[in-house]
This record gives structure tokens, C-alpha cells and sequence, in this order.
């Protein structure tokens, strides 16, 4: 998923691409200026207008808390991350027995798909470790999307600039080398 051998013969995927500086500090300035905005839940009025709703349940999962074990800090931060990696970040909404989310729970983009039932109904496909594939209902998942042009997923960026990606790699690589060896070719 990404991962491929770039015209530099340098092999980038979404772990080695972060590896570059260049990218590394892109996606943590990005991911990190989103992450300090301001989330917040509003009503919306008749008129047209909005409303801000601080006591609303929601509100401490996009505010504060959206599971047990993370910040909302992290929480933004890494599914920014991911959409800026891999196009598309995606968070499990858990929901209490009446359906009101309770938790947002991170999926990794490489293990979830969004797919169409035979019903032509959307549904996300949940891939775990030990290769059991678990559908989840499309208003189950928080899908954050990328660029990309059907409107249903983001375009896998390491895939897409794999080649500038490898050559700042190489680059770096052959400069590493070049004074490793006291600045003889």
C-alpha cells in the first residue's frame, strides 16, 4: 500500500518518506496547526445562523476527549497526519444504545477501505492484523478525505510523489555518503 521503488532506485513508502526531513517537518507543521484550531459543535438555526452548543455531548469528543486514551490534540494530529500520507484518515464512532457517539476511535488508513455493498449501500472494510476483514456502517466512520477526484476517497500521497519523494531520499543519501567517504566521490 504506497510502498515502491522510486525512479532514484530509492525504495519510499510511507514510513521512509517521513524519514526526509522536507516531508517530515510538511506534515508535522500541517498536522500540528490543524490539531491547535479551535473544534467546535453549533446548532444550526432556522434562519440560517449558528449557534455554539459547549454542553453538548459531542462537543468533549471534538474538544477535548474523543476516547479514553487519547487527547484531542493527538487524535487530530495523527488523522491529519494520515490524510496527508496516505490521502484519507478514518476514526470508528462508537455509540452508546441510543446512538449517540460516545468515542472516536483511530483505524489505520492502510488496513480501512471504503467499499459498496451489492445493495449499493457504502460501508467501510476494517482489515485487522491477523488478516479479518470487519465491516463497519458508513455512519460509523469519520472518514477525513484528501485530495482526490470521485468524492468518496483522497489520493494516496507517497503513491503519487513517490519519484520527488525518492530523489530528495537519494539526494541526501548520496551527500551522507559523499562526506562519510571525506568529501571524495
Amino acid at each position: 500500500f504506497g510502498a515502491g521503488e522510486s525512479s532514484a532506485g530509492v525504495h519510499v513508502g510511507h514510513q521512509s518518506a517521513l524519514h526526509y526531513t522536507p516531508f517530515w517537518a510538511s506534515v508535522r507543521i500541517i498536522s500540528g496547526t490543524l490539531a491547535a484550531l479551535p473544534f467546535k459543535v453549533y446548532e444550526r438555526l432556522d434562519d440560517g445562523g449558528k449557534r455554539p452548543q459547549p454542553m453538548h455531548k459531542v462537543y468533549a469528543l471534538v474538544h477535548e476527549r474523543p476516547n479514553e486514551y487519547m487527547d484531542w490534540v493527538t487524535f487530530c494530529e495523527t488523522r491529519m497526519a494520515h490524510v496527508l500520507c496516505y490521502g484519507n484518515g478514518y476514526a470508528e464512532i462508537q455509540r452508546d444504545g441510543a446512538g449517540r457517539p460516545v468515542a472516536l476511535w483511530p483505524l489505520l488508513p492502510n488496513r480501512t477501505s471504503r467499499r459498496m455493498g451489492s445493495d449499493g449501500v457504502p460501508y467501510y472494510e476494517v482489515r485487522t492484523e491477523t488478516g479479518e476483514s470487519i465491516p463497519l456502517r458508513d455512519e460509523n466512520v469519520l472518514h477525513i478525505k484528501g485530495l482526490g477526484f470521485d468524492g468518496y476517497t483522497g489520493y494516496d500521497v507517497i503513491s503519487y510523489h513517490r519519484d520527488a519523494i525518492g530523489y530528495g531520499i537519494a539526494v541526501k543519501e548520496y551527500g551522507a555518503r559523499f562526506y562519510q567517504n571525506d568529501a571524495n566521490p
